[in-house]
């Protein structure tokens, strides 16, 4: 039996999905897998608030008294407290009720994308593909891309944290760090105006569906969603590019939530919720 098996405990996985674009919810299918395989938790599943499997009915199928619930999705905000926590119906972080005749316990954790190692997964690809292809840091700069909101102000200022967390680490690896998003300024159509270096990284910050990182961001950017080595990334972690942009070289990295590091950190954030409330 694994260390630290628990036999009343399940893990539920929260991703976002959307019906139109389901290949989306690959990657959390596979981090539940690669997490079930861990054998710490009686069952492991993926649920989506947009597609199937839908989130409440992928509850209502765990049958241990208690469920870790982890939104796989870059930062706090609508999301995962309106949107997520409403579906579930919990009134809080620890939420006890009756499911289909069973006493249940839900622990909410805060979404994967808050853990303290992203800004560190993303300057390690960073630096592998500075390293690789041989970029002068000095000429170099990265534009981090996150979703960003007017409903709620977490998204926006989890994209700028980690921007600015990159910004600590810059110096080996570009001559700056720039955070734009999707749906507030400052916008991502502005990239090419805010930055000066030839070479640019882009690095999306999204871990929910599927069309942002795939159609929406690289078509903002000048890329072609059709181009054969960004479709790859749709289903697999890797980099694509160089393309050429506005007389730039342009890499663009798969989004996060692609990486095998994100099963560990989603198992992570079960650990920093029973630290955070005594459990």
């Amino acid at each position: 039996m694994p260390e630290g098996r628990r036999d009343d405990t399940a893990l539920l996985l929260a991703g976002h999905g959307l019906a139109t674009h389901p290949d989306g919810a690959v990657p959390v299918f596979r981090h539940a897998e690669t997490l079930r395989n861990l054998g710490r938790f009686a069952d492991v599943r993926a649920g989506f608030l947009r597609q199937e499997p839908e989130l409440s009915e992928t509850l209502a199928e765990l049958t241990q008294p208690r469920v870790y619930v982890v939104p796989m999705l870059a930062s706090k905000g609508y999301i995962s407290d309106t949107a997520m926590a409403g579906r579930l119906e919990l009134s809080g972080p620890v939420t006890r009720r009756t499911i289909d005749g069973r006493d249940r316990e839900i622990r909410f954790c805060d979404p994967v994308g808050t853990h303290p190692d992203i800004p560190v997964l993303l300057a390690r690809r960073i630096e592998n593909l500075g390293r690789g292809e041989r970029l002068a840091p000095e000429a170099t700069e990265i534009v981090l891309a996150g979703h960003g909101t007017p409903r709620t102000p977490e998204s926006a200022a989890r994209t700028r944290d980690v921007a600015a967390r990159l910004t600590q680490a810059a110096g080996n690896i570009a001559a700056g760090v720039h955070a734009f998003l999707l749906e507030e300024d400052p916008l991502i159509d502005v990239w090419a105006e805010q930055t000066r270096a030839p070479n640019i990284v882009v690095a999306p910050f999204l871990m929910a569906n599927w069309y942002h990182g795939s159609e929406d961001l690289p078509g903002r950017i000048g890329l072609d969603p059709d181009d054969e080595d960004l479709k790859r990334l749709v289903h697999e972690s890797g980099i694509a590019g160089p393309y050429p942009v506005d007389g730039r070289r342009v890499w663009y990295l798969s989004p996060l939530r692609h990486e095998p590091e994100i099963a560990g950190l989603a198992l992570a954030m079960v650990e920093t919720f029973d630290e955070a409330h005594e459990m």
